[in-house]
């Protein structure tokens, strides 16, 4: 109950957000919806429209038309279950998306309390776990026509299940998150910790490489099965790109349509990131201070913000004693740290506030802050952001 009233007061306190700053009139000129299959009767709000800005007219279109040129870069689960559902609400796409992300929303906050009580936080704790991702400067995309709602219900359920020892739900969900989100390969990390937690403690304590290797080896032969459905993620990106090889010939269509964005991102060789924090150092320094720049500097912060703190996370993991809490904890680190970084070898870090919802390692982090003033210090930071955020999306401003 106490989940379904934050999730209620978070859905009410953006709606009304929305409809505040819609009155504000500081549209985007530059910025037009371009979706319009039906939406001709002008019957839905344009306060719910604008949930589906810039990503969520691809979804959309995608589950209208199926793929056109360059949208394959968009992963193919959510639009499939837009266009599966839609006759449910009168063939309304945009409404079928709204309904789908803010009900997949609920109920990864569902199965994450659950994970998070099965490692054993206090409920104080799990709170404001749940305080702080919904008050967070982007949650409002776990409401928006994009992946993240239900990307979170496929991760939260997958940690879950596996915690669970529940194998068949296990695998269903994980390669569902790989057909959803590139990142959804990475479950592996998390789920081979969880299972492999409870074995025998690994250690390399071999002289020569070679026994640390043959070591190494020996303990995945003994644990084959539980390595091997770690790794069934793959299975749904093999499938999405099996399928992009028979549409457009090229296995990588979705990494290399990226350029076709104009969104900053290089789909032709890696940037590491010393490079993207020149890069953005440099727009901080050079740049005019319009609204570009104001997301460039929340994407820097924020990115950076979570940087240390997952490093410090990590620290604080690798510390602790041997255990199967502390084995989850690093794989849940190392998921959260890559789901972070990856995106930054395209050479931007656009976007990168939207992907840190899933980086879940900082939340329960930020949770463990012993000073009470500090937390509702930064849960108020987060807050006002959040609002100014939002008001910008919902006016046609990129933001994520």
């Amino acid at each position: 109950m106490q989940l379904f009233l934050l999730f209620v007061i978070w859905r009410i306190a953006d709606f009304f957000i929305a409809f505040a700053t819609q009155s504000l009139r500081l549209a985007n000129s530059r910025f037009s919806f371009g979706f319009q299959p039906r939406l001709e009767d002008h019957l839905i709000p344009q306060l719910i429209v604008a949930f589906a800005n810039f990503d969520g007219v691809h979804y959309l279109h995608i589950a209208h038309d199926g793929y056109q040129q360059y949208e394959e870069t968009f992963f193919p689960l959510y639009p499939f279950i837009i266009h599966l559902l839609a006759p449910l609400f009168g063939n309304s796409y945009l409404l079928t998306g709204i309904f789908i992300t803010n009900l997949c929303f609920l109920g990864g906050l569902y199965f994450f309390k659950k994970y998070l009580e099965i490692l054993g936080k206090k409920p104080q704790t799990i709170l404001w776990i749940m305080l702080f991702l919904i008050f967070f400067p982007m949650s409002f995309f776990f409401g928006a026509v994009y992946t993240e709602g239900l990307f979170f219900l496929l991760v939260t359920s997958t940690l879950y299940f596996a915690q669970k020892k529940r194998y068949i739900p296990l695998i269903i969900v994980g390669i569902l998150a790989a057909i959803t989100r590139l990142m959804g390969i990475f479950l592996f990390i998390p789920v081979l910790a969880i299972l492999l937690g409870e074995k025998e403690k690994f250690s390399l304590k071999q002289k020569n490489w070679k026994a640390k290797i043959r070591a190494l080896f020996n303990y995945i032969n003994k644990n084959k099965k539980l390595v091997f459905l770690s790794l069934t993620p793959l299975l749904g990106l093999f499938v999405y790109m099996g399928y992009l090889h028979s549409t457009t010939g090229d296995y990588l269509a979705f990494y290399h349509s990226q350029n076709a964005f104009n969104n900053g991102r290089t789909a032709d060789h890696l940037i590491l990131l010393p490079q993207v924090y020149y890069r953005y150092l440099k727009i901080l320094f050079t740049a005019s201070h319009d609204v570009t720049y104001f997301v460039a500097v929340v994407e820097f912060t924020i990115f950076t913000l979570f940087l240390i703190v997952l490093l410090y996370d990590l620290w604080k993991v690798w510390k602790q004693k041997y255990s199967p809490e502390k084995i989850n904890l690093l794989g849940l680190n190392l998921f959260s740290l890559i789901n972070l970084i990856l995106p930054t070898f395209t050479g931007t870090l656009t976007s990168t506030p939207r992907y840190v919802l899933l980086s879940l390692s900082f939340f329960l982090r930020i949770a463990e802050i012993k000073n009470i003033f500090v937390k509702i210090v930064l849960l108020c930071l987060f807050g006002i952001l959040h609002i100014i955020l939002l008001s910008l999306f919902i006016q046609g401003y990129f933001v994520g």
